[in-house]
């Protein structure tokens, strides 16, 4: 690590850079881009920074000598390259987001720079280093107690707090800051007498008593700081003047029993006078928060926001006011809610009163200056009637001059002065120099609002308050705005479109928004939320104080100041809300007594991962051995594994919504109804045995295809090694397309997968991400916006087929038997499908009815290789029944007990959809299997975790087509006599089962027996285990391969 002083050098380095950079980039990109790109400029540059290289490697003794020949020889190459580097520089340089960059960096160096070398900015932050209670890190707001911690912080936080606040709060705090003589330190015997009630014996050099020791003493800045001793209204002249006029003149009345105005403290005479206060001195008149911040760490981070939060500041210094953000640190000013503005009229003309701070510091500082003040008095004070006064205390003033000097001078400066340094602030007392002052503000102010409108109760004040609108904006009165928003400071418009004017001496005391944000004390709904925003702003405080005080030495000061950006509360609602919403799921929700993993129940992110990596089929196994058959899967979602539920979840509730709708996706029973009607005659087995010709070309076509594989074996060898999926597919997806377009894939045909269906199987698992990312909108409007352009025309691309497709059998005959004339036959009808509707509908039926039997078969093949007993019984009952392949026909197929004892087996234990796609409760709830579901809830069914359930079926992972047979049925002694056969539905139940049942197990059947009866199967290689396969929407499948040849004639006859 370099030393101290070379990174000090470093840090003004670039400075000196980044400022060069700028202003360069700012005064004029040509000139910087004429002479920095020039090439002799470079050569210069470059002659400059090895001249100073040698020297100091001279210097430091690194090397004695540097030849120059390796430096000429890449001088050529050296100036190309600083040349295109100075070219991108200059290119980088013309955006203003970088130019942005480099000014945040500029001013972070500066900031880092100046807090090393100016001790005495330290000294404002923070208590003196060398001392054990400064705060130079500090950690959180409330540290963990220790076993050497002191009694009072293993307390409560709340509770600490609360003791803070009224230990130290609720008073009212000087704060002066004035060009003048010193104080004096008076020696005057009376001051030790306490009858006085003297707290200082202080007294100014100007008073006539110590008027001699104003001899060689020259005036200097001044700071006064003090409790607040004010006399009490009984003392004041003004107090006296309305008790003895007020109500006989109909003027509205003052409270004569409340402290008086700021301009009666007695702190303000030099002399700290306090006999009239109540309470005993001198422990009335000492604070004591400063040496309670001095004990400790923790007692400074929650003690200071109590000093300046839980009480009233009292400033009667114009100075003070307008280089306050230099005097005092950024926290305070962020802590402060309540403040007394003490303009004494004799010593600053009122028009520039309000003139706080210069255009240049306004620049450097853009946030307000209190950015968390609720409360703000304005009080005026003079002595002499020559004092700027707007000519109000003349009696002889006309009506309309007294209006026009408060509505043309005073309430514009105060509109001006609030815009600039109190934008939020509503609460605003306005405390007049004399009785006079006060008759004029109520009266204009009463006939700009009314007296009736103008009357109005405060929390912590009594008397008349008035709504002053800003010129120049928008219009919000008691009559149209939120009046109880406005009196506690919890509008929701960030702008003050105005404020609230107390024309009354009743001081303001009035408990700061601080002081009551301890968590734990709730009053009502209001106050709940205000406490929640609270908590949130506190889980983030260790982002905003400890990294940035670690990571980049920022001070306390700037880490507590960074909570007061409403950004602030964005993130921590950003941060907080997961975890408040996961723990409402788990503990609160209407489902939280559904049976399920906690993490599940909690939150939707397990469900996604789940289906991310192709495990959720078989996770939804494991939760439900651990859980039973009700299961709660996501916070909204329910599934069951019980075969009660297909009767009361298929038959009604509702799928997701699609856009056109289609079969599957149509959520309307009206709307699923019309397209199931116009489809239904197309899937019925008298259209089947119609259709039965298709089936037979395409699957002879499969067998020539495979005896040509097989034949093309080495000759070594008598099988081939086929991999048995990709044919399935082939065959499935040219079935399927003849009878929906009349026209196939040709995929037999030249043995290879058509590009519309390669492109289906590969977006399999991308179509997972986006049926995941729907669970957020947000996410899922995000993904959809990063789709590349190819991506979304190769969609385009092949929904486009199949309407291309569509359209052509449009224009074909109808008289052929296949799926399209009973749909041209109601299209113009009424309750007909729409053209959309048959796009979207065709679409599904092509990926449906041909994807889901080509997963059975393969599954079926591959438990059948591994159990060669079980396929030795299917050969001899397709061998005993058929002399050819040619005697196969659908009806004979279907009588075969054996082979649909194997395809049931087949279809349990490797289902097409291994979960039934989930439904929605109606809007009054339901009840499901003895469990009340509230409406909205999705429900869905796990058939893979039922079919390989034990309490349904005997040997549940086994491939036992046995358990199919009629005498398993019935026959009381068979071990698989008590299987719940019921729950086996592959085809779903109720109005939304699937048509196409009758044509899947036709095209099984026939598939299966002409391969059976074709060829020999033997396992080849490692088995597969279907257990492993992933599932994302389908199930990805793995190679299938077997050990193939064909069948001897002479064995078949044997057999047979």
């Amino acid at each position: 690590m370099a030393p101290n002083g070379s990174k000090h050098r470093l840090q003004r380095f670039l400075i000196k850079l980044l400022e060069a950079v700028i202003d360069a980039s700012e005064d004029g990109l040509e000139a910087f881009r004429d002479e920095a790109l020039s090439p002799l400029t470079i050569i210069v540059w470059l002659k400059k920074a090895g001249r100073s290289l040698c020297n100091r490697m001279k210097k430091r003794g690194v090397v004695r000598s540097i030849p120059l020949v390796p430096l000429m020889l890449s001088l050529p190459v050296s100036i190309p390259l600083v040349w295109f580097a100075a070219f991108l520089g200059y290119l980088l340089l013309s955006s203003p987001a970088v130019i942005g960059v480099l000014k945040s960096l500029l001013s972070y160096l500066e900031r880092g720079l100046q807090k090393k070398r100016d001790i005495a900015f330290q000294e404002r932050f923070f208590l003196p280093v060398g001392k054990p209670s400064g705060i130079h890190k500090p950690m959180m707001f409330f540290e963990s107690p220790t076993h050497r911690t002191d009694r009072f912080f293993l307390l409560p936080p709340e509770l600490r707090y609360h003791i803070l606040d009224l230990a130290f709060g609720s008073r009212t705090l000087h704060m002066s800051l004035n060009f003048q003589c010193p104080y004096y330190l008076a020696n005057i015997d009376r001051y030790d007498d306490p009858r006085f009630g003297c707290h200082a014996k202080i007294e100014r050099l100007v008073t006539v008593e110590n008027s001699h020791l104003q001899i060689n003493k020259s005036k200097q800045w001044v700071w006064f700081g003090c409790v607040c001793h004010r006399s009490s209204c009984h003392t004041s002249r003004t107090a006296r003047y309305m008790d003895k006029f007020g109500d006989n003149n109909g003027i509205i009345s003052r409270d004569s029993d409340a402290p008086c105005e700021p301009k009666d403290d007695r702190c303000l005479e030099g002399v700290a006078r306090c006999k009239q206060w109540p309470g005993t001195w001198p422990e009335k008149c000492q604070i004591g928060i400063l040496g309670w911040l001095l004990t400790c760490r923790q007692a400074y981070i929650e003690g200071f926001s109590v000093l300046y939060g839980n009480n009233t500041i009292n400033i009667a210094s114009p100075a003070l006011l307008r280089s306050i953000q230099d005097v005092l640190p950024q926290e305070a000013l962020f802590c402060m809610t309540s403040l007394e503005l003490v303009i004494d009229l004799d010593r600053v003309p009122l028009d520039l009163t309000f003139r706080t701070t210069s255009k240049k510091k306004a620049r450097e500082h853009p946030s307000p200056l209190f950015p968390s003040m609720a409360n703000l008095r304005i009080a005026f004070s003079r002595t002499s009637r020559n004092a700027s006064s707007l000519g109000l205390d003349r009696n002889d003033l006309h009506w309309t001059e007294i209006k026009k000097a408060l509505l043309g001078q005073l309430f514009p400066m105060i509109d001006g002065f609030l815009e600039r340094v109190f934008p939020s602030t509503t609460d605003v007392v306005i405390s007049c120099p004399s009785w006079s002052w006060y008759s004029a503000v109520d009266l204009v102010l009463i006939d700009q609002q009314g007296r009736a409108t103008s009357k109005a109760q405060h929390s912590s004040f009594q008397g008349t308050k008035f709504w002053r609108q800003s010129p120049a904006q928008e219009i919000i009165s008691p009559e149209n705005g939120n009046v109880e928003a406005l009196e506690e400071g919890t509008q929701s418009k960030i702008l003050r479109t105005g404020f609230w004017v107390h024309s009354s001496e009743r001081p303001i005391y009035t408990r700061s928004r601080r002081a009551n944000e301890a968590p734990g004390f709730h009053k009502n709904h209001q106050q709940i939320v205000i406490h929640f925003v609270i908590y949130l702003r506190k889980t983030t405080s260790y982002i905003f104080i400890v990294l940035p005080s670690r990571v980049y030495s920022m001070p306390a000061s700037e880490a507590i100041y960074s909570l007061a950006s409403p950004w602030t509360t964005v993130l921590a609602l950003v941060i907080t809300y997961p975890i408040i919403r996961t723990i409402y799921n788990r503990y609160f929700h209407p489902l939280a007594k559904v049976p399920g993993a906690t993490a599940w129940s909690a939150s939707r992110l397990p469900f996604i991962f789940a289906l991310l990596r192709g495990t959720i089929v078989h996770d939804f196994q494991d939760l439900h051995r651990r859980y039973g058959p009700v299961l709660r899967i996501a916070p909204d979602e329910v599934t069951f594994a019980q075969p009660d539920a297909f009767s009361k979840i298929q038959s009604g509730g509702s799928d997701s919504r699609a856009s056109p709708d289609s079969l599957i996706s149509a959520i309307d029973p009206d709307s699923h109804a019309r397209i199931r009607k116009a489809l239904a005659p197309a899937f019925t087995p008298r259209a089947l045995r119609s259709q039965e010709h298709v089936l037979y070309r395409y699957v002879n076509l499969l067998v020539e295809r495979l005896q040509e594989t097989v034949r093309a074996r080495p000759q070594e060898t008598d099988h081939a090694v086929v991999n048995m999926s990709p044919w399935f597919n082939f065959t499935t997806f040219d079935i399927f397309e003849d009878l929906d377009y009349g026209e196939s894939f040709d995929c037999l045909e030249n043995s290879r997968y058509h590009p519309w269906i390669s492109l289906l199987f590969n977006s399999v698992k991308a179509a997972s991400y986006v049926a995941a990312a729907r669970y957020y909108p947000v996410v899922e409007y995000l993904l959809l916006k990063c789709i590349p352009a190819s991506l979304q025309k190769m969609a385009d691309d092949h929904y486009r087929q199949i309407v291309d497709k569509v359209n052509r059998r449009f224009n074909w005959e109808l008289d052929r038997p296949d799926i399209m004339p009973h749909v041209m036959k109601t299209k113009d009808e009424p309750d007909g499908m729409t053209t959309d509707q048959i796009y979207s509908t065709f679409m599904v039926l092509t990926t449906a009815g041909s994807e889901t039997t080509a997963t059975v078969l393969p599954g079926t093949l591959n438990y059948l290789t591994r159990n060669q007993d079980k396929l030795r019984k299917l050969e001899l009952e397709i061998l005993g029944a058929f002399q050819s392949r040619e005697e196969m026909k659908l009806d004979t197929l279907k009588d075969l007990p054996y082979l649909n004892a194997v395809i049931r087996e087949g279809l349990r234990l490797c289902p097409p959809i291994p979960w039934v796609l989930p439904r929605k409760v109606p809007p009054s709830g339901d009840t499901v299997c003895g469990v009340w579901l509230p409406g909205g809830t999705s429900v869905s069914i796990q058939a893979y975790t039922m079919n390989r359930d034990p309490h349904y079926f005997h040997s549940p992972t086994n491939f036992v087509p046995e358990r199919w047979l009629p005498e398993a049925t019935t026959g009381r002694d068979s071990v698989f006599f008590k299987d719940q056969r019921q729950s086996l539905q592959p085809f779903s139940v109720g109005p939304r089962n699937c048509m196409g049942q009758h044509l899947a197990m036709a095209e099984m059947r026939l598939i299966l027996a002409s391969l059976v009866w074709t060829f020999e199967f033997q396992p080849a290689g490692q088995q597969l285990r279907w257990e492993d396969l992933r599932t994302f929407l389908l199930v990805e499948k793995k190679p299938i391969n077997v050990r193939m040849k064909l069948r001897d004639p002479s064995l078949r006859s044997s057999a047979a």
